[in-house]
């Protein structure tokens, strides 16, 4: 029985999830990721949702999906092919990379996700499947027309595409500021709301709105639960800090999305 090696390296990506790449016989270079909120319990239904987007990946053209290595998955462990290429996350720390060249993925990014919408949606009440937490950490460019979406949720929901949206927003905006980027944020709202007008999508921007709104009380629940995390104490602390910045976050861009509002009319 092959079994993930007890000597490799893991790097932390964030609080809750660390990664590595070890080679291993007979499945050559893997891609290994643990975290937190992976669950024993639960480690079927992460299977089954790489499965799944790898299904749903093959009907989108230009997209693909790692394969998920199931012998290899054990614990709070999760093994993949190695994708070897930069996300986009990735690729905007670098200092190197162009401001306009960041504008123009973020577009890539509102296209990219309207096609996994495309690709999902029931024949009868005509919602998709969304994708619960896509951002630039979740996409990664091979070319100019070639990505591999990754990281899929635990379980893809069926809601209306303005959830998915507005999740979006926040975390290429979340990005931004990770890259050091902040001032392509104001830039970054003026591109969404652009792109929402000009699909001529059936909900209006306003709604869109709400999407990136449901995603800020969403992480900030996610701090008012520090009790239920593994260090509790060090999750208050962080909340005390994070949970303000993010209201005032959402104050701000919320006059600013008036103002590009009154600027339209």
């Amino acid at each position: 029985m092959t079994t993930i090696p007890m000597d490799i390296e893991w790097r932390r990506t964030s609080r809750n999830t660390e990664i590595a790449v070890a080679e291993i016989h007979p499945y050559g270079e893997i891609f290994l990721k643990r975290s937190f909120l992976i669950k024993s319990c639960e480690l079927n239904e992460h299977i089954d949702s790489f499965n799944l987007l790898q299904e749903i990946t093959r009907n989108i053209e230009g997209a693909t999906s790692p394969a998920i290595i199931e012998p290899l998955c054990v614990g709070n462990v999760i093994a993949l092919e190695l994708i070897s290429h930069k996300s986009f996350h990735e690729l905007w720390l670098d200092e190197n990379y162009p401001q306009e060249q960041v504008l123009l993925d973020i577009m890539c990014l509102y296209g990219w996700l309207a096609k996994f919408h495309n690709a999902t949606v029931n024949s009868i009440d005509q919602v998709p499947l969304c994708y619960v937490d896509f951002g630039p950490k979740n996409l990664i460019p091979l070319d100019d027309d070639c990505v591999t979406f990754i990281d899929p949720p635990l379980k893809f929901t069926r809601r209306d595409v303005f959830y998915d949206f507005g999740t979006l927003v926040f975390e290429i905006e979340r990005s931004l500021i990770q890259a050091a980027r902040p001032c392509l944020i104001w830039k970054s709202r003026e591109l969404a709301r652009t792109w929402v007008v000009s699909k001529k999508i059936v909900h209006p921007y306003q709604l869109y709105k709400k999407g990136i709104q449901r995603h800020v009380f969403t992480v900030v629940a996610r701090y008012v639960n520090f009790y239920r995390k593994p260090r509790p104490i060090i999750e208050f602390l962080r909340g005390m800090v994070i949970v303000p910045c993010l209201i005032f976050y959402h104050i701000l861009l919320s006059v600013y999305d008036l103002i590009l509002q009154f600027k339209v009319k």
